[in-house]
């Protein structure tokens, strides 16, 4: 009886040191200001720095922009008319306030959509 009490504890912590070691899932953080300081037209890559209070980008972080091209996750909102719709990434400028959703995982950022902040886009109906 107590080798199987001592088996069954055993195999009781082994399960759960198992558990301890499962790799975190990586958490999506959304709307993070930033403020474009350079563009990498040839590789589609967006060079961000911090704007407003959070410092998560730094003084420049890159963001591949090449799987946000292809998914259509660069986007502009006119907040006056509530208009949406995909950009093309000849759109942005060094310069232009941006929001990203981003997944952030031992200092590599994996931007998920990225919204042209700066207003000066008309949307054609």
């Amino acid at each position: 009886m107590k080798k199987i009490v001592t088996v069954a504890l055993a195999l009781l912590c082994v399960c759960g040191l198992a558990a301890c070691t499962k790799d975190k899932e990586a958490v999506l953080h959304n709307g993070l200001y930033a403020k474009i300081v350079n563009l990498d037209e040839d590789n589609m890559i967006v060079y961000v720095a911090d704007s407003g209070t959070d410092s998560i980008f730094g003084e420049k972080s890159a963001i591949d922009c090449r799987k946000l091209i292809a998914d259509q996750k660069i986007i502009y909102a006119d907040y006056s008319t509530e208009e949406i719709c995909a950009i093309d990434f000849s759109v942005l400028q060094v310069g232009d306030d941006v929001i990203i959703n981003a997944y952030i995982e031992d200092g590599i950022i994996e931007a998920e959509q990225m919204q042209l902040a700066t207003q000066r886009i008309n949307i054609e109906k």
